[in-house]
């Protein structure tokens, strides 16, 4: 977690908590990632395997594999993630848009899938997402699909503990933000 100041005072109203990805956790998730590309492939190409497991095992290759170009494209990610301060919220992933604290009507963390996530519901959802690109896209369609919040942020991999977050959100989040969740998330 890095720590802007934008006055001597320790926690000052102008100071903002950034948080990026930890290069360690996602070098060593990239690393299991590719152990679990490279392993099926070597089964499905060592000439014993039957056609239909080979196919299996090529697919099941293809799915780590790009899970693993994810974590690649975590690695030359630079610059913070996750942006709290007392204007507001900006995840980077989805676009460089502050939400502004007025306009979030809930605030939670949540587990899913064994994954822990952060949910923002802002009054109008879409005025924060920039032209998406396609790994934004990507994020929102599985968010949707899962009847997941629209901005439903995975804590996993950043710098920070999920408390260390919690207390930047308490610092600067004003009064009167929800923080439960209306409805639990689907797969829950």
């Amino acid at each position: 977690m890095r720590m802007d100041k934008a006055s001597d005072t320790a926690g000052a109203a102008g100071e903002t908590a950034a948080f990026g990805y930890s290069h360690v956790k996602t070098a060593a998730f990239a690393f299991i990632l590719a152990v679990l590309t490279l392993v099926p492939l070597g089964a499905a190409f060592s000439g014993e395997a039957q056609l239909g497991f080979a196919a299996l095992l090529t697919m099941t290759a293809g799915f780590f594999g790009v899970w693993m170009i994810g974590m690649l494209a975590r690695l030359a990610w630079r610059g913070p993630v996750l942006i709290v301060s007392r204007h507001g919220i900006a995840d980077r992933r989805i676009g460089p848009k502050v939400i502004p604290w007025e306009r979030v009507r809930q605030i939670y963390v949540f587990r899913a899938r064994s994954q822990v996530y952060l949910a923002v519901v802002p009054d109008d959802p879409e005025a924060y997402i920039d032209p998406p690109g396609p790994f934004e896209k990507l994020s929102l369609w599985v968010s949707d699909a899962l009847r997941l919040p629209r901005f439903s942020l995975p804590l996993m991999g950043l710098d920070a503990t999920q408390r260390a977050i919690m207390m930047a959100l308490r610092r600067h989040m004003p009064p009167g933000v929800y923080q439960e969740p209306e409805r639990l998330p689907r797969g829950l």
